[in-house]
């Protein structure tokens, strides 16, 4: 199990994947092995897959983390098996900050917002520097007016290394919600400079090139998004709607 993690760790995935496979065989493999093997499937697309490694491994030798993983995976299309499996795993671990921000967006998912905003400022109570709680928690700010309290999460949320492009990406649309749109551009510019495949950013960032007529460059940031993200229906819609245009 050790020896296939690490080959994934050195980029070398499809052999780790296949070690770990062989080594899940074994009714004596630990749950680190299910989650090492779930995990790599996951980030290579197979979500499917990684589920029910997931489920299996919560079968044959049961972890909070593997309910932290199999509730976070299911918080997409099962909200209620979801949450079971996260305040579970939050039984057990209860200071782990970031699967309360798994249970928060599960919550969220549901509607239960008030929840879901208690679960964001506990992650934060635990890890103040957790970019994900500020980003989250300042998008349920921003639906609710609150725009001064949602930006100084995004602000925080620029501390933390893995979310400032996102942080950006979410700051660029409450200045383009205002009408600045040229402080939006810049966001949404640095966002794809830390993160060049923000399908997000790329279709916001060609709505604005294509508003002053920048067609060219809007359409390629369109089909980058489509790339990123083939289900992304304006992306999709504005492509065709800027395509005519590129013809003249």
């Amino acid at each position: 199990g050790e020896h296939g993690a690490a080959l994934i760790a050195a980029g070398e995935t499809r052999d780790g994947i296949a070690l770990l496979q062989k080594t899940i065989e074994d009714p004596a493999a630990p749950s680190t092995v299910y989650v090492n093997l779930g995990v790599a499937l996951q980030k290579g697309g197979q979500e499917a897959s990684a589920r029910l490694v997931w489920r299996r491994g919560l079968a044959v030798a049961p972890s909070a983390e593997l309910s932290a993983l199999l509730g976070a995976s299911l918080a997409k299309n099962d909200i209620t098996t979801a949450t079971g499996l996260l305040n579970s795993a939050l039984l057990v671990e209860p200071g782990n900050a970031s699967w309360r921000v798994d249970l928060g967006d599960a919550l969220a998912r549901g509607g239960r917002v008030i929840e879901a905003k208690r679960q964001y400022a506990v992650a934060l109570d635990l890890e103040p520097e957790l970019g994900r709680a500020h980003n989250n928690l300042g998008l349920m700010l921003e639906r609710e007016g609150r725009t001064a309290e949602a930006v100084a999460h995004y602000q925080a949320a620029l501390r933390d290394p893995g979310s400032r492009a996102e942080a950006h990406h979410n700051w660029g649309n409450v200045h383009l919600a205002k009408g600045r749109t040229g402080d939006a551009e810049l966001h949404y510019r640095e966002a794809l400079r830390l993160n060049p495949g923000l399908a997000l950013a790329q279709v916001n960032l060609g709505n604005i090139l294509a508003r002053r007529g920048g067609f060219a460059q809007a359409a390629a940031l369109y089909r980058a998004a489509l790339k990123t993200n083939p289900a992304s229906v304006e992306a999709r819609a504005n492509l065709r709607a800027v395509a005519p245009l590129l013809k003249k």
